[in-house]
């Protein structure tokens, strides 16, 4: 087993399978440490597109998923007043609806992922022309508020009191990431019967808040952030995240941001995609609830 330095704790951390006041279910039978060093395409050669003094700002066209709306606020404002002659002009969704669009053709000058699934769907359709990881997220074990379901670990989703559990599909980060952290538990053809599968991973949390489901595996960096603001109208007084994971078990999910091919400015793209990881910017993204690129990070093994 691999040696792991542990980032710094929001939450106290306590083994998987032990009863927990607190649980971020990442998991897997062994991890080792991986370099933090993010994902980077080659430079840009060309000169910036950004706006003479007196012109027009150019207006950069950002496609923001939910998760990341609180943190842009505060990093738009940052970005513009440092780049006078560039106005971001973001587009906050779900990042399952803004990702097929861009395979579809739109181009978008920057989209910022929650996870790394879609990112790779897109540079295999050719569609990114410069990509850099800006912070990583996990999976977390979420329930409704009280924990109706007195659910602990991964291996209480397996028990007769929990009829129906939120993973999402294959096809996003949330959902993908979910079915290995059950897999590499062994516990995914006990649970696979109850899975109740969503397109989009706010879903996973409306769902927990609604009811719908006893148990979620969802991202929940805005339940852990300082800011303590869930989008998509999901109170976090109707949430609780249950458990923390043990260092044995873990994974970390990174999000990427990129510069779309065929894009009207590609070279201010990219200066807004290295500013995401500057110490002010990755502040604004750990306050948030996000890993930072300076932080320890681990793994599931690879098949």
């Amino acid at each position: 087993m691999a040696e792991v330095t542990s980032r710094p704790r929001r939450c106290l951390l306590l083994s998987l399978y032990a009863a927990l006041p607190v649980l971020v279910v990442v998991c897997g039978t062994s991890c080792s440490r991986q370099a933090e060093t993010p994902t980077v395409m080659p430079p840009p050669t060309a000169a910036t597109e950004s706006a003479e003094p007196g012109q027009e700002p150019v207006k950069l066209d950002v496609w923001v998923p939910c998760a990341y709306a609180g943190a842009m606020t505060e990093l738009s404002t940052m970005f513009e007043q440092q780049h006078p002659g560039l106005e971001l002009r973001q587009r906050v969704e779900n990042v399952a609806a803004l990702a097929p669009r861009i395979l579809e053709g739109a181009t978008p000058d920057v989209f910022m992922s929650i996870g790394d699934i879609e990112v790779g769907a897109l540079t295999e359709a050719e569609r990114v022309d410069y990509s850099m990881d800006f912070c990583f997220t996990t999976l977390a074990l979420v329930t409704a508020k009280g924990n109706p379901a007195d659910i602990h670990s991964l291996a209480d989703l397996t028990e007769a009191r929990v009829e129906k559990i939120g993973v999402g599909s294959e096809k996003i980060s949330a959902g993908y990431y979910a079915r290995k952290v059950l897999k590499e538990a062994g516990l995914w053809k006990d649970v696979e019967g109850k899975v109740v599968e969503a397109t989009m991973p706010l879903r996973l949390l409306q769902w927990v808040g609604n009811g719908e489901v006893e148990a979620s595996l969802a991202y929940a960096a805005c339940l852990r952030s300082d800011k303590h603001k869930t989008p998509g109208g999901v109170g976090t007084k109707l949430l609780e995240v249950v458990g923390e994971v043990d260092d044995e078990l873990c994974l970390t999910i990174a999000c990427p941001a990129v510069s779309v091919k065929g894009c009207p400015h590609p070279q201010d793209a990219r200066q807004f995609i290295e500013f995401l990881t500057t110490d002010e910017a990755q502040k604004v993204i750990a306050q948030c609830g996000f890993l930072t690129l300076g932080e320890a990070k681990c793994y599931l093994p690879q098949p």
